[in-house]
């Protein structure tokens, strides 16, 4: 939780600015007025009045440059590809609608980052079943375990078909996620589809699986 700041409820970044003017000039003024009072040299009344006007427009002016000096730093560490946090918006001026819009960012370039890294593992996965089966097949062929009937290179013709239907696939995500095309969407023979999977690995002895789609 941030802490309160003496000018947070201003609502907007001149009014912050204009009261931090003039609380530094009121302060110098009121300095300036002490230290005639007590009689101190006019150079030392000077230096003892804008050293306070400086401390009094630091102290209204705390957190306002604050959400700032995070959004730089995050931003740095988002450029980087590293995890960030998020920054101060309570402020109700210009900085802290910037804040909020930078939170909102992060979080959908988070959101987006989790989506591409679960987006890759799952086509690995899907590309390497395919892969797994052709290679099996490939090598029972190879080791004389498995003839090169018409059967065997039908499963195997049929596996290059699921790659190459893979690609096309990822070709219109990305054409869909660039806003090229639109999504068909239509029904999918299940039984056929499973079917197809249950050939595809019959290598791993999956021919002894009972496919029952009503």
């Amino acid at each position: 939780m941030s802490r309160r700041t003496p000018l947070q409820r201003v609502g907007a970044i001149k009014l912050k600015l204009g009261a931090l003017l003039v609380g530094g000039v009121l302060a110098l003024l009121a300095v300036l007025v002490a230290a005639d009072a007590a009689g101190l040299p006019a150079w030392l009344g000077l230096a003892i009045a804008v050293g306070i006007a400086m401390l009094v427009i630091d102290l209204l002016g705390s957190g306002l440059t604050g959400p700032l000096v995070q959004m730089a730093r995050q931003a740095e560490l988002l450029a980087n590809g590293r995890p960030v946090d998020p920054v101060d918006d309570d402020a109700r001026d210009e900085v802290g609608a910037l804040a909020r819009a930078f939170n909102r960012m992060a979080q959908e370039v988070a959101h987006t980052d989790r989506v591409r890294r679960d987006l890759v593992a799952n086509v690995s996965h899907e590309l390497r079943t395919p892969l797994a089966a052709l290679t099996a097949v490939l090598e029972n062929v190879a080791d004389g375990v498995q003839d090169a009937d018409a059967a065997t290179l039908a499963t195997m013709e049929a596996q290059v078909g699921r790659l190459r239907r893979l690609v096309e696939q990822l070709l219109d995500l990305s054409q869909l996620d660039a806003g090229a095309v639109t999504l068909d969407r239509g029904p999918v023979p299940l039984a056929e589809l499973v079917g197809e999977v249950i050939a595809g690995l019959a290598h791993a002895g999956a021919e002894r699986a009972v496919v029952d789609v009503p």
